[in-house]
């Protein structure tokens, strides 16, 4: 029995009375009655009022516009409305480099810690159940990251709350155990964004106690609560906050100059770019030289020292001295003669 048939025997029968709803509510209530029919538990005008607290009225009005959109009909048997055809609702047709990509997000987001491997997984469920592609797995990839993560309570614990604080621009107090220092501080933060670097998540913001933005690795912190502070977010832009660092390390704005033997110069020119402040130079010699502006250098020293002893530091003066003092320390450390 078609929808506008079976509905002249249902209003027969008087319900609730007419509860006034909001459209949020209304898109709800039909989108929930789409979700049982499509599921085949035949929903009836009487339960789904019950159930609702509406009137029979109402539930068919939600029919009628459901019906517009993908016809329905009344079963005699189950007493209750399902499709007129197997599968009304569109699926989605994922090809095999799609089906590929949502593999290799999902190995990738599994190295991010966070418990967002769980959430993604669950992503990945209701994306197959809506798909003609029913066996998407994420376990069997032969595509692997090479990335460290320190997935710890606290970070599982913090990363929610915090992308909420974000979201809501609600500030946030935090119990701080800072690493160089050892110290234990209770702060409040506006926080600003999240950065996934070296296998951590890290909360850059404003810190109040500091009255300067400061990163906070999400670890470290040993209690959160969000507060119902408000704050305004300044002209801050994240992306510009990572390119002017060289490892997320703070420090003075810094020129640096490096020189690289030809040997490896096939090396260092395979990338384009080592940073987004890179200038480049071929030298007559077949030497490459870069030259970066980066906040802090303690990151882009470890970075140096991995090219050694193919690398020289030609400016500034100051940091080629911290290179050497570094270097001769180490050799005192490894001298064979010693042990």
């Amino acid at each position: 029995m078609s929808y506008h048939k079976s509905v002249k025997t249902e209003r027969k029968t008087a319900g609730l009375k007419e509860k006034p709803a909001g459209i949020a509510e209304k898109v709800v209530c039909m989108l929930d009655i789409i979700t049982r029919i499509e599921q085949g538990q035949c929903p009836s005008p009487s339960g789904l009022a019950d159930e609702f607290g509406l009137t029979r009225r109402s539930i068919h009005r939600y029919l009628e516009i459901i019906n517009f959109i993908v016809p329905i009909e009344y079963d005699k048997e189950a007493k209750g409305y399902r499709f007129v055809s197997a599968s009304p609702l569109q699926k989605i047709s994922l090809s095999d480099q799609e089906r590929l990509l949502l593999l290799v997000l999902g190995d990738a987001v599994s190295h991010l810690g966070g418990g967002l491997r769980e959430h993604y997984q669950g992503l990945i469920g209701k994306i197959a159940s809506a798909s003609h592609n029913r066996q998407i797995g994420i376990d069997d990839l032969p595509i692997a990251f090479n990335m460290a993560s320190e997935d710890s309570e606290n970070a599982k614990r913090n990363l929610p709350s915090i992308s909420d604080a974000i979201i809501n621009k609600n500030s946030v107090d935090i119990r701080y155990h800072a690493v160089h220092s050892n110290e234990v501080t209770d702060r409040r933060v506006d926080p600003y964004g999240l950065i996934f670097s070296d296998g951590n998540w890290l909360m850059i913001g404003f810190c109040h106690l500091d009255q300067d933005i400061r990163k906070f690795d999400l670890n470290r912190i040993l209690e959160m609560t969000q507060s119902w502070l408000k704050f305004k977010k300044p002209d801050f832009d994240l992306q510009q906050y990572i390119d002017e660092r060289w490892g997320l390390y703070d420090g003075e704005k810094t020129e640096v100059t490096v020189r690289f033997k030809k040997e490896i110069a096939h090396l260092i020119t395979r990338k384009k770019k080592w940073h987004p402040s890179e200038r480049r130079v071929i030298l007559p010699s077949g030497d490459v030289e870069l030259t970066f502006t980066v906040a802090g250098t303690e990151k882009l020293k470890r970075w140096i020292y991995s090219w050694m002893p193919n690398v020289k530091v030609i400016a500034p003066k100051h940091l080629r001295a911290e290179v050497r003092k570094n270097l001769m320390s180490f050799t005192t450390y490894n001298d064979i003669r010693r042990t």
